[in-house]
């Protein structure tokens, strides 16, 4: 996934099973074969080195909200790392 964010590429990492999360529309046409061609340079990289790639990632957040008992600071810890991840 990191070698995917350095080239540009933004996607949602799920855990359980592990996956990435695509949205396509119409407006995404023209990037989708450059976006394949990255997903399979870094397919390729992970197999040659499986343990080196994760190290330089994120951790998926998706299920993470329901074990925190204070919503309110799940809702500040989104909002800050919205402004990082989309901060120019």
């Amino acid at each position: 996934m990191h070698v995917l964010l350095l080239k540009g590429w933004h996607l949602n990492a799920l855990q359980r099973p592990a996956a990435l999360h695509f949205c396509f529309t119409a407006q995404h046409v023209d990037v989708v074969p450059g976006l394949i061609a990255d997903v399979k340079a870094a397919l390729a990289l992970l197999a040659k080195d499986p343990g080196g790639l994760g190290a330089q990632g994120s951790a998926p957040l998706y299920g993470s909200a329901g074990v925190s008992p204070d919503w309110g600071l799940i809702g500040e810890f989104l909002v800050a790392y919205q402004d990082a991840v989309l901060a120019p």
